[in-house]
């Protein structure tokens, strides 16, 4: 935390037990390609730097299970991220996606997902076949509306939707049984399901 890191070091490839690694709070502007060969690492968290694109050598990190990239300046997630197929934890909440990739829908492991305080002004249908997914969080960004198919995400408990542009819900809302929490406030809709 808070180093004033540019840059890893390459030395730091030389790792190959490592499981964790945090280098949040620091000034790096790229992932560097030597997360590539740290073969066991599963958790990485690179909050608070100035990333503005993450490679798409990150997507071969493929032991990854916990994924943080939040507070950066990312506009947007290389559809490579689709081939970390273990991840069960993404965070890209504090950056300036405008949209969420459609290859999210191949990530079936995953359990949260956090795209809070973004640019996004919609998201793909296909985020609605992650039936892993506990946790979404899509609050204080541009959402209008959201795709059909939404619903399928079937063990969906906890829904983050507050601080939108939302006029409506999809109609196979009713779909999300497993839900036991739901935010809606600051938004623009005048019902909350159309059927």
């Amino acid at each position: 935390y808070g180093n004033g890191l540019a840059r890893l070091p390459p030395s730091l490839k030389k790792l190959k037990h490592l499981e964790s690694l945090m280098v949040n709070d620091n000034a790096l502007l790229e992932v560097p390609e030597l997360l590539m060969f740290l073969r066991k690492l599963t958790v990485l968290h690179l909050n608070a730097n100035q990333f503005t694109a993450l490679g798409e050598h990150i997507a071969k990190v493929a032991t990854l299970t916990k994924l943080h990239v939040q507070s950066n300046r990312l506009v947007e997630i290389p559809p490579e991220f689709a081939d970390l197929s273990c991840l069960t934890e993404l965070r890209l909440d504090g950056n300036q996606l405008l949209e969420v990739f459609p290859e999210v829908g191949l990530l079936s492991d995953l359990r949260l997902l956090v795209l809070s305080t973004n640019q996004l002004q919609t998201v793909p249908k296909e985020i609605g076949a992650l039936t892993s997914l506990t946790k979404l969080s899509l609050d204080f960004n541009r959402l209008v509306d959201l795709p059909e198919g939404f619903g399928g995400m079937a063990s969906l408990q906890r829904l983050w939707l507050d601080n939108n542009k939302l006029r409506k819900l999809p109609d196979d809302m009713g779909d999300l049984t497993s839900l036991v929490e739901l935010h809606v406030d600051h938004n623009s809709l005048n019902s909350l399901c159309t059927s």
